[in-house]
């Protein structure tokens, strides 16, 4: 049997939050963001331990975010020249990971070594922003890399309907 965790965003929240809930609604881990217009940086908790920061990095070509963890130190970008969400991570104990999403951003697969770790999907319907992810593979590490993976797309996408609404 897979594991499933579910992301949702609070409505109302001008630095962000992300609640990662397990199957029986318990709230799992946490994001917050920071207030800064240049470089955000996000924080993933599990309980009260801070567990992974993420920044996005600016002046670059393509969207790419920098992630300090528990697993270890590794960079996320995203393809270009793509129909739908790519995305690559460079370093860490999933090196070579590959994130693929749909044209609309709402359903997401995460493998890893021709191994698939996760899928998720979104309400296309929702006031808020709301995915269940299935962990195919259940160890830790994968959950936590899932979970920093889901917040990093969850950033970008906030991040491109902002730019959306300032045009």
């Amino acid at each position: 049997m897979t594991k499933q965790l579910f992301i949702r965003n609070k409505l109302i929240s001008l630095k962000g939050n992300i609640i990662i809930c397990d199957e029986h609604d318990e709230p799992r881990y946490h994001a917050k963001g920071s207030f800064a217009v240049f470089y955000p940086r996000w924080r993933l908790f599990k309980g009260e331990a801070e567990i992974a920061s993420l920044r996005r990095k600016i002046f670059v070509w393509r969207p790419t975010w920098q992630v300090h963890s528990e697993l270890g130190d590794f960079i996320i970008k995203k393809k270009l020249l793509s129909w739908h969400s790519r995305y690559q991570v460079i370093g860490g104990p999933f090196d070579g990971a590959e994130i693929n999403g749909n044209f609309w951003d709402r359903q997401f697969e995460i493998s890893h070594q021709l191994q698939l770790l996760a899928q998720a999907s979104g309400k296309i319907m929702s006031l808020r922003n709301r995915y269940t992810i299935e962990l195919l593979r259940e160890d830790d590490s994968t959950e936590l890399f899932t979970a920093i993976v889901m917040v990093t797309m969850l950033m970008h996408r906030r991040d491109r309907q902002q730019n959306q609404q300032g045009r």
